[in-house]
């Protein structure tokens, strides 16, 4: 693939940029991804393991095993969870949502190492994997354009009908 054929995929794909204010379902899977990936390549190079578990929130790994773990692999769990912290709040954001959302998600999780608070772990899962399935919001909202191109909701409905107009000949 040319740079200029490269470039224009970027750009049509968004998989290439930084997720700074709305991010698309398929991107936010695609960076996801792409982290536990890195992770589990800096385990098995540093350590001679294979984790294969998909990382959906954050990992304490470093904070569980601190006497186990070097400080470096720490600092890249941190950058890391401050990485997978940007795209969720681009993925609120591409739903209209603020970022207090995924505050709320983070304060249940963490109140869920108390003793008798447990359920609170499931509603904060059940709350992350949520943010895959929200409904994007079709134009630009207050966070910034729509990545899939949409100028606007009457755009988006005039390329539905079109669609189905074609569909009909």
């Amino acid at each position: 693939m040319s740079r200029k054929g490269l470039a224009s995929w970027s750009e049509k794909v968004g998989a290439l940029r930084w997720p700074i204010r709305r991010i698309s379902r398929g991107n936010f899977v695609f960076w996801l991804l792409g982290i536990n990936v890195l992770l589990s390549a800096v385990d098995w190079w540093a350590f001679g393991r294979l984790n294969l578990t998909l990382n959906l929130g954050f990992r304490f790994e470093s904070v569980q095993h601190y006497d186990a773990i070097p400080v470096w692999r720490t600092l890249l769990e941190i950058m890391l969870n401050l990485l997978l912290a940007a795209l969720a709040t681009a993925r609120l954001h591409d739903a209209s949502y603020s970022a207090r959302w995924l505050i709320a998600l983070v304060g249940l999780a963490i109140a869920s190492a108390f003793p008798f608070a447990s359920a609170l772990a499931a509603i904060a899962l059940l709350g992350w994997i949520a943010i895959f399935f929200l409904p994007p919001s079709i134009g630009p909202n207050r966070y910034g354009p729509d990545p899939r191109g949409w100028r606007s909701r009457e755009q988006f409905e005039q390329q539905q009908r079109d669609l189905a107009e074609q569909s009909k000949r």
